[in-house]
C-alpha cells in the first residue's frame, strides 16, 4: 500500500480495463514536489484570495455588529488565504508548512472558543489555548512528514474535534 502522499501512479485492473489510480492527496507532501514548477496550479492559487476577501468581510461585519468574539475569524481567514495562496503559487514544502499553519490557526479558533464555552479553560485563556495548539501541531508537521504520515489527517482530526465539541454544547443546551 502506498502512502496517500505518494507521487506514484498505481495501475490496477478493474474488470477488463486498466484504471489509473492517482494519489488522493496533493503531491506537495512528497519530496518530488519540491521541484514542481512554480505557479503550476493557478486555479488553487487564485481561488485562495476568496478567503482573504471573505476574511476582510467577516472582520468588518463582526466589528459593525460589535461581536468581538466573531471578529477573530476574519483575520484567521485572511491568514489561511494568504498562506495557501503563497503555497499554491510556489508548490514548495517550505510554503506548504505555512499552508498547514494557516489551517491550524483557523481550526484552533473554534476549538479554543468552544473549550471556554464547555468550561475546559477559563475566560480570557482562549488565545493561549489556540497558540499552544497551533505551535504543537505545527511542530509535529516536520516529524510526521518524515514518517510518511499524511499531514492533512491532522486537519481532519481538528475538524472532528470541533464537531464533537459542538455536539457536546448542543447536548448541554438541550438539558
Amino acid at each position: 500500500i502506498l502512502p496517500l502522499s505518494s507521487p506514484s501512479i498505481v495501475a490496477a485492473l478493474s474488470g477488463s480495463r486498466l484504471v489509473q489510480l492517482r494519489p488522493v492527496l496533493p503531491l506537495a507532501t512528497s519530496r518530488r514536489r519540491k521541484s514542481a514548477r512554480p505557479g503550476s496550479n493557478p486555479a488553487n492559487t487564485w481561488s485562495n484570495l476568496l478567503y482573504v476577501a471573505l476574511g476582510v468581510l467577516m472582520w468588518s461585519e463582526a466589528r459593525r455588529l460589535g461581536r468581538r468574539d466573531l471578529a477573530v475569524f476574519g483575520p484567521a481567514s485572511v491568514l489561511v488565504g494568504l498562506f495557501s495562496w503563497v503555497y499554491h503559487a510556489s508548490y514548495t514544502y517550505f510554503f506548504q508548512f505555512f499552508d498547514f499553519v494557516g489551517m491550524f490557526v483557523f481550526c484552533f479558533l473554534p476549538l479554543a472558543l468552544n473549550a471556554r464555552r464547555l468550561g475546559w479553560i477559563r475566560p480570557g485563556r482562549e488565545l493561549a489555548f489556540q497558540a499552544a495548539g497551533v505551535v504543537g501541531f505545527s511542530a509535529a508537521v516536520p516529524v510526521l512528514f518524515e514518517l510518511g504520515f499524511p499531514i492533512q489527517a491532522l486537519v481532519f482530526v481538528l475538524i472532528v474535534a470541533i464537531v464533537a465539541q459542538e455536539l457536546a454544547l448542543r447536548a448541554r443546551s438541550a438539558d
